[in-house]
């Protein structure tokens, strides 16, 4: 074989080496920056339900008194269907162990939330109202009203794991836009993250 079949030859395998190298380069990149993206999305929604949860903890369900209610206004503290989640649940395996068990925890007791809050006002709905508060109160509205709060603050810790091992870029400005949005997280005078590890219950619930 001469020299120049050789030449061609190294330089065909060459270029077979350095297109398969690109390709897997390329490929690397584009999962990286899908990577990214996710993790950005999923904590921009995490950060607002978490902020939101803890709003709600501090003024009124942490001192809520059962009488005070009615269907209408529990209704208002429903959270809302999470869009993110379960629009990239099927890549959620691309997240390392941490982030994803933290992830699933939280939207599982924020599901948990949502069901305590709408069993509630079913309750008060059946048993209706007068003059926007129920004419009676059911002896166990207070055990259901604790079973709330207890909820609220059992999201804050998934929250905080959740927040802390996602770290994207811009993790500072969503905390600070969405402790701006919600007043009594605002004034508060706490981070969402510092809010998050102060009210969260010592044990997991």
């Amino acid at each position: 074989m001469t020299g120049t079949v050789w030449i061609g030859l190294v330089g065909v395998l060459l270029g077979g080496v350095i297109g398969l190298f690109s390709a897997w380069w390329l490929d690397r990149q584009r999962r990286v920056q899908e990577i990214a993206d996710l993790k950005a999305s999923i904590y921009a929604e995490i950060a607002d339900r978490a902020a939101r949860c803890v709003n709600d903890y501090l003024k009124p369900w942490r001192d809520l008194q059962a009488h005070t209610l009615s269907a209408d206004r529990i209704g208002k503290f429903c959270p809302t269907d999470p869009v993110v989640f379960p629009g990239i649940a099927g890549k959620l395996g691309l997240f390392d162990a941490e982030a994803l068990i933290a992830v699933t925890q939280f939207y599982f007791r924020l599901a948990a939330l949502s069901e305590a809050i709408e069993s509630l006002r079913a309750n008060y709905e059946r048993r209706g109202s007068l003059s926007g508060l129920l004419s009676a109160v059911d002896p166990e509205d207070e055990a259901r009203v604790e079973v709330i709060v207890t909820r609220l603050r059992s999201c804050f810790e998934p929250a905080l794991r959740a927040v802390e091992n996602l770290d994207v870029p811009k993790a500072a400005e969503f905390d600070k836009e969405v402790a701006r949005i919600y007043p009594w997280l605002r004034e508060s005078g706490l981070t969402l993250r510092e809010a998050l590890r102060e009210h969260a219950p010592a044990e997991p619930a």
